[in-house]
């Protein structure tokens, strides 16, 4: 398949070419639920969950391999790629990883269950009973720590919800030579006023993004670190990091 190369100049001439149709490629604990609000009644932009281009229960056979953006060109087809304007939002990943970890926490309170493949199928909170059982001789019900997470993460052993909610951003807006093949990369730091510009390129109204899914006792993510978890993130996102010019304090 011949390869998207991304249109730097898209957002200074939105009116060259450019048919108002917009491809969200929506990269998880990076303000996506609130993006989606927004964008989910307008009809001249496309989503993940309208073309359902990912399964339910969000299976590693796809996106792990290719990405988004890869699962997008080969759904629609790279003639309608080109013609669309495709934006994605990306997060400092040391901020992430906290919001990834907070998010895996919820979840286990709550009992969901979530289809974990590589475990035959069993759900999360028995994985992560088991595990943690086994390694910090602790039932899973008084929580994972950050350091357990980070333990998890580092092992590769996260899977299901919990690897779709923690995976390197950069596999969903690259293709196999490491190009960007987005037309637009926001910014989570920089979030309301890279949603107007996208809001702008595609002729819709900008709106105030709401916040949804935000932790309520969520500390700044500074607070979480030493410099032990902090060689951790730089190693597990260091194409993250290197590729969108992230570092420790990253604020905009």
């Amino acid at each position: 398949m011949k390869r998207h190369v991304v249109k730097r100049e898209v957002l200074k001439d939105a009116g060259a070419g450019l048919k108002n149709r917009g491809i969200f490629v929506r990269i998880p604990k990076t303000a996506s639920t609130s993006v989606e609000s927004i964008l989910s009644d307008h009809p001249n932009v496309i989503l993940n969950s309208k073309l359902k281009i990912l399964p339910p229960n969000k299976g590693e056979s796809s996106w792990s391999n290719v990405g988004l953006s890869n699962l997008w060109i080969q759904t629609i087809g790279e003639d309608k790629w080109d013609k669309s304007f495709s934006f994605v939002f990306v997060r400092n990943p040391y901020d992430r990883a906290v919001s990834s970890w907070q998010h895996i926490c919820r979840m286990l309170r709550k009992g969901n269950l979530i289809a974990d493949r590589s475990q035959i199928k069993l759900n999360l909170v028995t994985f992560f009973s088991k595990v943690s059982t086994k390694l910090f001789h602790r039932p899973v019900t008084e929580g994972i720590s950050f350091d357990d997470f980070l333990y998890f993460l580092e092992s590769e052993m996260l899977v299901g919800g919990a690897k779709w909610h923690s995976t390197e951003q950069y596999i969903h807006l690259t293709d196999p030579d490491g190009k960007i093949i987005v037309d637009f990369v926001g910014r989570y730091e920089n979030l309301q006023n890279d949603f107007t510009k996208i809001c702008e390129t595609l002729g819709i109204q900008a709106a105030q993004l709401p916040y949804l899914k935000r932790a309520k006792s969520r500390r700044e993510y500074t607070h979480y670190y030493n410099g032990t978890r902090k060689k951790i993130i730089e190693k597990i996102y260091k194409k993250d990091i290197e590729l969108f010019g992230y570092c420790f304090t990253t604020k905009t």
